[in-house]
């Protein structure tokens, strides 16, 4: 009686299944270093020079359904289509226009 030798491709689909992994597992690691290095940071002291840069007065925005004025770093719940911008406060107060309560 003669036995027949199994074929070895069998183990064929689990090394492909793992090499398949591998270099998943490869690119990901490698994307996200390639980012990383790749990133430019904002340092700090740049940021707050643009800040002190901006004038005060500057920049102030109301709503158009009411009579209150917000600074550009103070916060509000207008909705976007209803704020109206000034050019700086004393135009917005010539216009009948009072600083919001919150701002202040």
């Amino acid at each position: 009686m003669q036995t027949t030798k199994k074929s070895d491709t069998t183990n064929y689909p689990l090394l492909f299944v793992i090499i398949f992994f591998l270099a998943n597992i490869f690119s990901f690691l490698f994307g996200g270093m390639l980012v990383y290095y790749t990133m430019k940071p904002v340092h700090p002291k740049a940021v707050f020079e643009t800040i002190e840069s901006i004038d005060e007065d500057a920049r102030v925005y109301a709503s158009s359904k009411g009579k209150t004025y917000y600074p550009w770093w103070c916060h509000s719940i207008i909705v976007d289509k209803n704020k109206i911008y000034f050019e700086n406060k004393e135009t917005a107060e010539a216009q009948g226009y009072t600083l919001a309560k919150t701002c202040q």
